[in-house]
């Protein structure tokens, strides 16, 4: 489960750097504590860290009781990756505020989320929302990687739209949705339950790219999403990514995929069973729609697929159809395919066959 936060998914504590400010030296005159803790700050926003603790330190010293001096330390300790000592200092910058510190909350969730303390973090992020009015676009989208790791990607796709309605601007938040979008469609319940499409995972891969300019992963997110959709258009989002990124690890996969879906399929090609194609290990049961059953419609819908590198099967186009709906749950079957792909030259390869789904009533 933890395995999956790293895979694509990625989370930014956003700060506002408030302005220039005196550097890591000591100052040469004396200073009250609130000077030492707008110092302490500034050097916490340019990434100082050691310095921010350095003058945290002495703002508390000369001053105990100075909450926002015990969270900046947290924070600075957080980020230098010392848990034990930030989680001190969080706590203390809570117990001053009697709990009432939604940043400190934040913070507590953040280093629960380190450590990989699920509950926990999710405790602390919800009572962060909860202080903070309901608005906190970071936490709602910390919360959304979590309950991805957990797998629930409905509740991963709420969060991470709250984050977006609270806060447009976030490129990765985007990214992130449209990761759950597909994780949902293919694992979860499907579109018929859960309300997304195919199309919204695509709307939110195009966001994160407009809103970044450049942007590699969500780029290669784009153009496999499309296939099936719009495959000129997917031919040309993996080129760019391709561009983009040319000492990606999956370069020559990508590629492989490029020239797969340029490739026509072979006439004298076998049309297999789904569920007997090598390496598929399961495939989901079939039913016919009510629409198929009440006009007596029933035979094999015949796709064009592209078992992936990355273990998904992905429809390139409908070969021949049944219609009355049961074109898109043979489909749904395939995006939902589990399978191991081929090994060749010592990397993962991708393969285009031809297979059937049969409907019977």
């Amino acid at each position: 489960m933890w395995r999956r936060w790293g895979v694509g998914v990625f989370i930014f504590l956003s700060v506002i750097v408030l302005g220039r400010g005196p550097g890591a030296s000591a100052p040469q005159e004396a200073t009250t504590a609130e000077q030492d803790l707008q110092r302490g700050r500034i050097l916490f926003y340019q990434q100082n860290y050691p310095g921010a603790i350095q003058a945290l330190k002495q703002a508390i010293t000369k001053k105990p009781e100075l909450a926002e001096a015990h969270y900046f330390l947290g924070m600075s300790y957080y980020r230098l990756a010392d848990y034990a000592q930030a989680e001190v200092a969080l706590r203390t910058a809570l117990k001053l505020r009697n709990e009432n510190y939604p940043e400190a909350h934040f913070g507590m969730g953040m280093l629960h989320f380190r450590k990989r303390e699920a509950d926990l973090a999710v405790r602390e992020f919800q009572t962060a929302i909860e202080q903070r009015g309901g608005n906190y676009p970071d936490a709602f989208n910390v919360l959304g990687v979590i309950y991805y790791g957990q797998r629930r990607f409905t509740e991963a796709i709420q969060s991470f739209r709250k984050a977006i309605e609270q806060r447009p601007e976030g490129p990765e938040v985007y990214f992130n949705l449209g990761m759950a979008i597909e994780q949902e469609l293919v694992e979860g319940a499907g579109p018929a339950t859960s309300g997304v499409t195919w199309n919204d995972a695509i709307s939110a891969y195009r966001k994160a790219i407009e809103q970044r300019g450049t942007y590699p992963l969500a780029q290669r997110a784009l153009g496999l999403a499309l296939i099936g959709v719009d495959n000129e258009a997917a031919i040309t989002e993996l080129g760019v990514y391709v561009q983009q990124a040319p000492q990606a690890q999956d370069r020559l996969q990508i590629e492989e995929i490029i020239d797969l879906l340029k490739k026509p399929d072979d006439p004298t090609a076998s049309v297999e069973e789904l569920g007997k194609v090598p390496r598929v290990s399961k495939a989901v049961p079939v039913r016919p729609t009510a629409e198929a059953v009440k006009n007596k419609v029933q035979g094999s819908v015949v796709l064009s697929v592209l078992f992936c590198y990355d273990k998904r099967a992905r429809v390139v186009k409908v070969v021949r159809g049944l219609g009355y709906g049961l074109d898109e749950v043979a489909i749904e079957a395939v995006r939902r395919v589990q399978f191991e792909p081929a090994v060749i030259g010592g990397r993962q390869a991708s393969e285009r066959r031809l297979v059937k789904i049969e409907f019977k009533i």
